[in-house]
C-alpha cells in the first residue's frame, strides 16, 4: 500500500513539471557584468614633437596642436598616461609656428642689412618689419639674423632721420646776404646752386635763404632801373604810352613802351575770373603792373571787369 502511494506522488510531481509554465527570471544577483574597458589616450604625432602638428585624444576629448603669440611658440598636446596634457614649446631660431608646428622660415631684407641710408623692409615668416625713425636722429633698423632683428642706429653728423632713413641736412647760404636786387647773388642749398636772374626787363628772380631753407621771390627794380644779368642797374631813357588812361579795370588797355631803341607792348588780361592783371605807364616812362580785384557782382572778361 505504501509503495502505491509513493508511485502516485512521484507521478503527480512529474505531471506538474511538464505543464509548460516558464521558469522564473534570474535576479540581478544571478548576472555577472564584465569589467569596464579602460580608454586609451593616443597622440597622432607620437608625443611632444613641435615639428609635427598632432592631435591627442582620449574618448570624446581631444586637443590639437596650435600656434601661440607671435607665431614663435606651439601649444603642444600630448598624452600623460591616459590623460591629455599640454605644454608651450618655443620654436628654435630660424623657425616659426605655422599650422600648429614649427617650420623653417627664410628672412629677406630689402636694403641688404644695416643700411641707414635706405628705408628697408624685412620679411620673415608671415610678418613684415619696416625701418622707422625713433626720433629725429635715430633709426630703428631691421635686419636678418636669427629671425627678424632690429637695432637703434644714430644718424651721422649733419644728418637727420626722415621716413626710416638718415638723410643729409641741407645747408643754405647766399652770397649776396639775402634779398638784394642790386647784387647778383648765388644761393647754395646742399650740393646745388641757384643764381639770381632776370624775369623781365625790370624784374629780378631773387634766390635767398629763409630759416635754413631755399626760398625765392620776384623783385621789381626801382623806377628808372632795369634788370640786367640778375640784378638792377640804371636803365636808359624810357617812353611809355597807354590806351586806357592808366589803372582802369573797366577797360582793356594796352601799353607801348620803349627801353632805349627797343619797343615793347603789353595788354591787360584776366588774372582769374574775379580780377584783372592791369598794366600801366609809370611817371618815369616805365611799365607798371598789378592785380586789381573786380567788385563782388562783377567778373573778369577779356581783360576788364564786367557785370550783368
Amino acid at each position: 500500500m505504501r509503495g502505491l502511494i509513493f508511485i502516485l506522488l512521484a507521478f503527480g510531481l512529474f505531471l506538474g513539471g511538464c505543464t509548460g509554465q516558464p521558469l522564473a527570471e534570474p535576479s540581478e544577483w544571478d548576472v555577472i557584468e564584465p569589467p569596464p574597458q579602460l580608454q586609451q589616450c593616443t597622440d597622432s604625432d607620437g608625443g611632444k614633437d613641435e615639428f609635427i602638428s598632432g592631435t591627442a585624444s582620449v574618448g570624446e576629448e581631444s586637443g590639437t596642436d596650435r600656434c601661440l603669440g607671435e607665431d614663435e611658440m606651439v601649444l603642444e598636446y600630448y598624452c600623460d598616461g591616459n590623460e591629455i596634457a599640454d605644454e608651450n614649446m618655443q620654436c628654435p631660431a630660424g623657425y616659426l609656428c605655422y599650422g600648429g608646428a614649427c617650420v623653417e622660415s627664410t628672412c629677406y631684407d630689402s636694403d641688404g642689412g644695416k643700411d641707414t641710408s635706405k628705408t628697408g623692409t624685412v620679411s620673415y615668416g608671415n610678418e613684415e618689419y619696416t625701418d622707422s625713425c625713433i626720433d629725429g636722429e635715430t633709426v630703428k633698423e631691421y635686419y636678418c639674423g636669427e629671425g627678424a632683428l632690429h637695432e637703434e642706429i644714430g644718424c651721422g653728423p649733419a644728418e637727420e632721420c626722415i621716413n626710416g632713413r638718415c638723410v643729409g641736412v641741407a645747408q643754405c647760404s647766399d652770397s649776396d646776404g639775402g634779398i638784394n636786387e642790386f647784387i647778383k647773388g648765388t644761393a647754395t642749398y646742399g650740393s646745388a646752386t641757384y643764381a639770381d636772374s632776370c624775369l623781365s626787363y625790370n624784374v629780378v628772380y631773387e634766390y635767398y635763404c629763409k630759416g635754413g631753407e631755399l626760398a625765392h621771390e620776384q623783385v621789381v627794380c626801382p623806377e628808372g632801373m632795369d634788370c640786367e644779368n640778375g640784378y638792377c642797374v640804371e636803365g636808359p631813357e624810357r617812353e611809355c604810352r597807354e590806351t586806357d588812361g592808366g589803372k582802369d579795370r573797366y577797360e582793356e588797355g594796352t601799353i607801348t613802351y620803349w627801353v632805349g631803341d627797343t619797343q615793347y607792348s603789353e595788354t591787360d588780361k584776366c588774372y582769374d575770373q574775379d580780377s584783372v592783371l592791369e598794366t600801366w605807364c609809370t611817371e618815369e616812362g616805365g611799365k607798371g603792373f598789378g592785380i586789381i580785384e573786380c567788385d563782388s557782382d562783377e567778373w573778369c572778361e577779356d581783360g576788364e571787369c564786367v557785370s550783368g
